[in-house]
């Protein structure tokens, strides 16, 4: 699915006659009160009102998780970056679309590339070529995510020296939009919690991309929380305690995700004598069912288990 078509799901199960939703405010930093609670600190200056509750899904450059570790280190580079390709819907051109439910790996010296179409089997549906390769220089990570048409060329060329069939080549040349991002991520932190602030999403967890997680531990968080404040109501525990119920539910299967995507991210992209190393492990792993049980392992959601 597309990540502009899961938003507009999510969003068609708001009441948004219950929100109030502030546009164009910078939130830098957050401010405790004494009796409880918490305000925000606005770029601009405007004070806020105080909230029982503060959550900080503001993903990987976080400014509400300052206030909940008190050093916070800087997400580190991976040494990876991804290139993204995005067709016009299905309906508007004559490339070969992926199957429904269908993926295509492809490995090369130094890169991993993905085929795969995105949305149902109708003529709205996108094909999606994806290419992470080895790069010590990084890259802003989440740029917006704005298209980019300069990135084709480069793309085009990395995925020929990768060896990927011609027919995906194809398909990314009749892409229209072209994005490139850096591999970051973040090493556990100490705590999610401060009070009455808690982090989720990349706030608190920002891992590679490499098992497909990233929104899907962040909706996790999101019914894991809200689980725990119903259970707070009903049965009548502090907000402090709900809230710490909440991340040690949740810190472990997230550790252990994000270790697993980096651990596939630097296999998938070995160069020079490494690929003969991964594609035999991928191979023995393809045959035992091992790849199958680390993939489903991530994907089966913990918070229903």
């Amino acid at each position: 699915i597309m990540r502009s078509d899961l938003m507009e799901v999510i969003a068609g199960g708001i009441a948004l006659d219950t929100i109030s939703i502030d546009r164009g405010q910078t939130v830098v930093g957050v401010q405790k009160h004494d009796a409880g609670g918490g305000s925000f600190v606005l770029e601009n200056g405007t004070p806020t009102p105080k909230f029982d509750l503060i959550i900080g899904a503001d993903g990987i450059g976080s400014a509400v998780r300052k206030s909940v570790v008190s050093e916070p280190k800087p997400a580190r580079y991976a040494g990876i970056r991804i290139q993204f390709a995005v067709s016009p819907p299905a309906g508007e051109h004559t490339l070969p679309v992926a199957k429904c439910g269908t993926l295509e790996q492809y490995f090369g010296d130094g890169a991993y590339a993905l085929n795969y179409g995105a949305g149902p089997d109708t003529p709205t549906r996108r094909s999606l070529v994806v290419l992470s390769y080895k790069s010590p220089t990084p890259r802003s990570e989440n740029e917006a995510y704005a298209a980019q048409a300069e990135i084709k060329d480069d793309m085009l060329r990395r995925l020929r020296l990768a060896c990927v069939p011609d027919s995906v080549c194809q398909v990314t040349a009749g892409c229209e939009r072209f994005i490139e991002v850096g591999v970051f991520y973040h090493n556990p932190l100490s705590r999610w919690t401060s009070g009455s602030t808690v982090l989720v999403g990349d706030a608190c967890h920002a891992m590679p991309p490499f098992l497909g997680q990233g929104a899907n531990q962040a909706i996790q968080d999101a019914h894991a929380l809200a689980d725990s404040l119903e259970r707070r109501v009903r049965l009548g525990i502090s907000l402090e305690e709900s809230l710490k119920e909440f991340e040690s539910k949740r810190r472990a299967p997230t550790a252990a995700i994000m270790e697993t995507s980096r651990i596939i991210g630097a296999l998938e992209t070995q160069s020079g004598p490494g690929v003969v190393l991964r594609n035999n492990l991928f191979r023995m792993m393809g045959l035992s069912g091992a790849v199958e049980q680390v993939f489903m392992k991530s994907a089966v959601p913990s918070v229903l288990q």
